[in-house]
């Protein structure tokens, strides 16, 4: 439940990200996430403390001019389409709705006011952090200053977008799903089946349990001097713990 918003959000499983691709998956997350914290301090130091995150992030999702910003956009509205399939989804310049599809009634608004409950869930949800430590990811960056130049009425030629060809595609879930697989001689499907956050929970797990394995057995074969793992049944999602989601 998204109490604050009236909404009902569904976890989609890695079957039902395939259907828009990985990629696609992380480009929406990121641009849901988004932060102008991310933009660049050398952008002439813009003055954006007059404006929030959801401010900029509907400035974004509203721009109809640019063909980047669109392709960006589209991310967005398919992983929206993911957690709300219930729904149907549109922006205004108050939010973004959702309406119900069967008796066309409003159920919910993200607005300024649960933006940041949103963020939080999205984060959490799909282990964005995680992802970005594995991988330094982040095409919001350039649309951030991309905006925020708009806002201050800047008119020198702007840096165009890194275009999706040049960018190098990610596969984190791809990659932990084939490890697992192999590692825990799993059929794939069952991971296929998971969501984000039980993928990344159980490939956590494993390996610490992997580390323990090693240790066990390079100490029965006589090592020494080696430090001790850290227990393969702790608990994970314990902040005091050194293997959490950060």
């Amino acid at each position: 439940p998204f109490e604050e918003a009236h909404l009902i959000i569904h976890q989609p499983t890695l079957k039902e990200i395939a259907f828009i691709g990985e990629n696609n998956f992380f480009i929406g997350c990121q641009l849901l996430n988004f932060s102008k914290k991310i933009i660049s301090s050398s952008t002439d130091k813009i003055d954006l403390s007059d404006k929030s995150d959801f401010d900029i992030f509907m400035s974004i999702m509203m721009d109809s001019k640019s063909q980047e910003i669109k392709n960006q956009q589209i991310c967005v509205r398919m992983v929206l389409s993911l957690m709300f399939p219930q729904y149907t989804i549109s922006f205004t310049q108050s939010g973004i709705v959702f309406i119900n599809e069967e008796d066309k009634t409003q159920m919910g608004t993200i607005t300024n006011m649960n933006f940041d409950i949103f963020k939080n869930i999205l984060s959490n949800m799909f282990c964005l952090n995680s992802v970005s430590t594995e991988k330094e990811y982040n095409p919001a960056g350039k649309l951030a200053t991309k905006i925020a130049d708009k806002l201050k009425d800047r008119h020198q030629k702007l840096a165009q977008l890194q275009s999706n060809k040049s960018e190098e595609k990610i596969s984190i879930l791809c990659r932990y799903t084939s490890i697992l697989t192999v590692g825990t001689r799993k059929d794939m499907n069952d991971f296929l089946n998971y969501t984000v956050y039980q993928l990344f929970d159980e490939f956590r797990r494993y390996e610490l349990k992997e580390q323990y394995d090693i240790y066990f057995k390079a100490r029965m074969a006589g090592a020494k001097d080696m430090k001790e793992p850290d227990d393969w049944m702790q608990d994970l999602h314990n902040p005091n713990n050194n293997h959490q989601d950060k």
